[in-house]
């Protein structure tokens, strides 16, 4: 088979440059060494999408990639993540989602450069209309002085479309995963020396290492892209003293920087089983 691989621009890779083309570029090579064609771009250069393809699958982030995209995926052209998908669902639109589906999430609420959220402090504030791009897109407020002070940034920044997302109390997982294949990798990212795209996740401390149900995890964050269209996912979760856990963020594919080789087998699985070959 004939694909084409859109890596990600550098813009949306806070931190990340080297742990994002180090995924795709696996992926490239799982592809080609199990004997398919597969040429690359990035989606900075990408002006046409040639639909002579029998697939695409993409990291981009940028509107103007994901619109052209589109255009392809309009006629039957299978790709991953789905561009449509990633246009259509922002952060403000997953949380409305995630609510409407019983997908197990903190209470949240969009917000105003003048309004008061109906959250108590702490909580935290988070960009709607895309994924954070730097450490300014997601601040953690105590008080209604931090929280004003954090507006005014929003302001200045032109950024509109914010959250103020429920602060949960408990142990904090990552979770990656490739929904319709075995594969689910979750650690805690506050255990050791783990890397941090911007440190948020040292304030809630130390894990406790409450047990909870991994395999409940997994089948509730597949749910999730199933529903998101993020088939290739990450995500973050607060797991409380019960084992109950609920999803504090969820996006199209990450870094996978841990469980890099498993993950790229599994996307590749994933891939190839898709077109029935």
């Amino acid at each position: 088979m004939n694909f084409l691989g859109v890596s990600r621009s550098t813009i949306f890779s806070p931190h990340s440059e080297e742990r994002d083309a180090a995924i795709f570029f696996a992926v490239v090579d799982g592809l080609k060494d199990a004997g398919h064609t597969v040429h690359t771009i990035s989606e900075d250069k990408l002006t046409q999408v040639p639909i002579q393809l029998d697939g695409i699958f993409t990291m981009s982030r940028g509107t103007r990639a994901l619109q052209l995209l589109e255009a392809a995926e309009v006629h039957n052209l299978p790709i991953f993540n789905s561009p449509k998908s990633l246009l259509e669902n922002t952060r403000t639109k997953i949380s409305k989602l995630f609510d409407k589906e019983d997908i197990p999430a903190p209470k949240c609420c969009a917000i105003t450069c003048t309004s008061l959220p109906s959250l108590s402090y702490p909580f935290w504030i988070k960009r709607g209309d895309t994924c954070a791009q730097d450490a300014a897109d997601v601040c953690f407020v105590a008080s209604e002085t931090e929280y004003t002070k954090a507006l005014h940034q929003y302001e200045e920044r032109n950024v509109t479309d914010l959250l103020a997302v429920e602060h949960l109390e408990g142990d904090l997982v990552k979770f990656y995963g490739v929904e319709g294949t075995d594969f689910f990798f979750s650690y805690y990212p506050t255990l050791g020396q783990q890397f941090s795209k911007f440190g948020l996740e040292e304030i809630n401390g130390q894990p406790r290492l409450f047990p909870f149900d991994a395999s409940a995890l997994k089948q509730e964050a597949d749910r999730a892209a199933r529903l998101t269209g993020f088939v290739i996912y990450g995500g973050d979760c607060v797991i409380s003293a019960n084992g109950s856990f609920k999803i504090i963020d969820f996006n199209d594919w990450p870094s996978f920087s841990l469980c890099r080789k498993l993950a790229a087998r599994a996307i590749v699985e994933r891939i190839i089983d898709s077109y029935g070959k």
